[in-house]
């Protein structure tokens, strides 16, 4: 509730808690404060938290890096594969054509 006059303030302890309080002064000449909440300590970071989330980043990077790197060289080695089955089927035909047995078989059939 809220009381005309009153400040807000708000107080930190030794220990990083923060309370927060009313502060009025009463028609008598009283002086009232009013604790508005439970303070509020705030904790750190955990550490083993902190340390599992770097080591489990690092590692998820590092898989996405050899999968990106894999899928590269696959896909580079197939179209090598490719350019050699290409070249070894022109190579065969090459060397059917200039066979000088089968060039004179053929003229004959």
């Amino acid at each position: 509730k809220e009381e005309h006059g009153a400040v807000l303030c708000l107080y930190k302890t030794d220990n990083d808690c923060v309370m927060k309080f009313t502060y009025s002064e009463h028609a008598s000449g009283r002086s009232i404060l009013t604790a508005l909440k439970e303070p509020e300590c705030s904790s750190g970071p955990n550490a083993l938290t902190v340390l599992l989330a770097v080591v489990g980043t690092i590692l998820l990077v590092g898989v996405v890096l050899l999968a990106t790197w894999k899928l590269v060289i696959t896909i580079h080695d197939r179209r090598e594969f490719a350019r050699f089955q290409s070249a070894r089927i022109r190579a065969r035909y090459h060397m059917v054509r200039k066979t000088p047995l089968l060039n004179t078989l053929c003229l004959f059939y």
